[in-house]
């Protein structure tokens, strides 16, 4: 399967990429996404933890299983007062 893998703000950064296109295997989770990912780009792996996911434009959480074609974009939490 192909899922098209949006970067913003740090990710970004540390990818040096905006987007790209990855290719995982069936039934993989938004979870092992990340984790594929951390393969790539050992940098990210700190991240891990506060990371917002969206799938085709909707919050989902990390144990979602993506389907070929998704569009899933990563976003850093934010914290503040």
């Amino acid at each position: 399967m192909k899922i098209t893998v949006k970067y913003s703000g740090h990710f970004s950064s540390l990818t040096g990429k905006n987007n790209e296109t990855v290719k995982i295997g069936e039934n993989e989770t938004l979870d092992r996404l990340f984790d594929i990912l951390c393969g790539e780009y050992n940098d990210l792996a700190p991240l891990k933890g506060g990371t917002i996911y969206l799938v085709n434009g909707k919050i989902s959480k990390k144990e979602r299983v993506l389907t070929d074609g998704d569009e899933v974009k990563l976003f850093q939490m934010m914290a503040g007062g």
